[in-house]
């Protein structure tokens, strides 16, 4: 018999139990992911709260968590996102369309890149000599 912290939830014991304690912090940090509130960031960044909730609706790209209560909650990938915005737009002078094009031709490339670098791999497995058995 398992001690109770290290017994796990599944369908057949009704999923009661809880989960190993390695197996919590596993998935804790997704949920320990640093998030802003629109005020923070808009601090950080030196701009006013209604600029940030306009390229919510300018960027599709940007859409930050909402609680239950409708707060928004900016990750550490918005933010960068939206320094690169910022960037774009107040020192290389582009408009939104121009920056909104950036940005897509950007995400673009990194999908691109991440399906070679995928396909990549799967080729050297299959090129790979077999191990003997």
């Amino acid at each position: 018999m398992l001690p109770s912290d290290q017994t796990q939830s599944t369908p057949a014991n009704g999923g009661t139990q809880s989960a190993p304690p390695q197996a919590r912090r596993a998935a804790a940090p997704k949920r320990a992911a640093k998030t802003y509130k629109i005020g923070q960031i808009a601090a950080l960044l030196g701009l006013k709260p209604f600029v940030l909730r306009f390229w919510e609706t300018e960027f599709p790209m940007l859409q930050p968590v909402r609680t239950p209560k409708g707060q928004r909650l900016y990750t550490e990938e918005h933010l960068r996102l939206l320094k690169n915005i910022q960037r774009l737009m107040h020192t290389e002078g582009m408009t939104l369309e121009g920056a909104r094009r950036k940005l897509a031709e950007r995400q673009r490339k990194n999908e691109l890149r991440t399906l070679v670098e995928r396909e990549l791999r799967e080729i050297r497995a299959l090129l790979a000599p077999e191990e003997e058995v």
